[in-house]
């Protein structure tokens, strides 16, 4: 941390909310590098927590992405919005989500972060863990009150993200968490087709046995089965086959 540096600068007169040529601030820099008491100190001194730069980030984005749990803590109790958005909607639990850090997303849920929010795809805080394979962030997220079949604006919920992304993991933990296995994204594609579409056998044997219908059909009437003998994976066409599966 380069607090000295900081404290002397700040007693010669140095502004603390200058902004460089992208729109960054010396605590914004803290923020990058989790320098907490450079942080404090430009915070008492007057600097703007909720400054954002050319691309729309703010001191508390960057902290939470990095995964900086008490850095994130400091922000908000200095008075930035615990659900302030991105341009693109996101709030601050989903960029905490998409790095999977327990710490942070405990830290947002503590202040009361809207778990269930939306960014502009209608996308959950869930499914950006779910789709990075962040089986610990799920588990935070569902212990903190996060619904778990909630869908986006394609109809895909957090476990079509976790089968979509070959997230075995997560798509288990989801499942044990009470997530629906036989739902349909906008399309008409149900789990089962996705999983089968992507060769993904352990996926298949997972629906299988969580109790997927092995013979949903899509939008064209093809069931999991032609998919799997289109894609001449014959390893899953003997799973949907031994499931009961037909045409």
């Amino acid at each position: 941390d380069k607090v000295e540096v900081v404290h002397l600068l700040l007693s010669k007169g140095a502004d603390p909310n200058l902004r460089d040529n992208s729109g960054w601030t010396a605590l914004m820099y803290a923020a990058k590098k989790n320098y907490l008491s450079s942080a404090k100190l430009l915070l008492e001194k007057g600097a703007d927590a909720k400054v954002r730069d050319v691309s729309g980030w703010s001191a508390l984005g960057l902290a939470a992405t990095s995964g900086y749990a008490e850095f994130v803590s400091l922000l908000i109790d200095s008075g930035v919005e615990v659900n302030s958005r991105s341009d693109d909607g996101k709030t601050i639990i989903m960029y905490a989500a998409k790095n999977g850090d327990r710490a942070t997303i405990q830290t947002l849920v503590q202040h009361k972060a809207d778990l269930d929010a939306r960014d502009n795809q209608l996308a959950t805080a869930l499914m950006y863990a779910a789709r990075s394979g962040r089986t610990d962030g799920c588990e935070e997220l569902l212990q903190g009150g996060a619904s778990i079949d909630l869908t986006d604006s394609s109809g895909w919920t957090a476990l079509t993200w976790a089968v979509k992304k070959k997230q075995l993991a997560t798509a288990k933990m989801l499942i044990s968490k009470g997530a629906k296995v036989n739902t349909a994204d906008k399309t008409g594609t149900y789990l089962l087709h996705m999983a089968v579409s992507n060769n993904d056998a352990k996926m298949v044997a997972l629906l299988i046995e969580q109790g997927a219908d092995v013979n949903v059909k899509d939008q064209f009437s093809l069931s999991p089965l032609v998919y799997a003998l289109k894609n001449q994976n014959s390893e899953i066409v003997n799973l949907l086959k031994q499931a009961g599966g037909s045409y």
